[in-house]
């Protein structure tokens, strides 16, 4: 995973709320990506209150309270919702997890069928390079236009 989380505040007021994760590199075992957990705060009891409903659970907390996500081709992207307890104060972290080698391949084809295509980021960010086009032939236009 790319993101580390940070140590939950004293009270859990000022979580952030949203860490988006990026499985990398590809693995081809859950022990391969056990090994790439990230560690979260032991005092305030993670556990996952939420996860996408795909074939099997691919977030998992270890024995550590450490986060990882086993993800593949057919399953390309997670969404976890984890719960932090703190005494009678709870706060929630909410993960999306994507597949490293999805993304590096720029098409959309790749998310068929997984969460990650009701995102509109996801539109965003696999359209980028037609929209910086779009961008700056628009910007080109405006300075013909201050010429005239």
């Amino acid at each position: 995973m790319a993101q580390v989380f940070g140590p939950l505040p004293d009270g859990l007021a000022h979580r952030r709320g949203q860490v988006q994760s990026i499985r990398a590199p590809f693995v081809a075992t859950k022990a391969e990506a056990k090994a790439t957990a990230v560690p979260l705060p032991t005092a305030n009891a993670p556990t996952i209150d939420y996860q996408d409903p795909l074939d099997i659970s691919r977030g998992k907390l270890t024995e550590t309270s450490a986060y990882y996500t086993f993800l593949d081709a057919a399953h390309p992207a997670h969404r976890a919702l984890i719960r932090f307890s703190t005494g009678e104060q709870v706060a929630f972290e909410r993960v999306f997890s994507w597949l490293d080698v999805n993304l590096k391949s720029g098409t959309a084809s790749n998310f068929v069928g997984s969460v990650a295509t009701n995102l509109t980021t996801v539109s965003n960010v696999l359209n980028y390079p037609i929209a910086v086009s779009n961008y700056s032939n628009y910007l080109a236009q405006l300075e013909e236009a201050k010429k005239e």
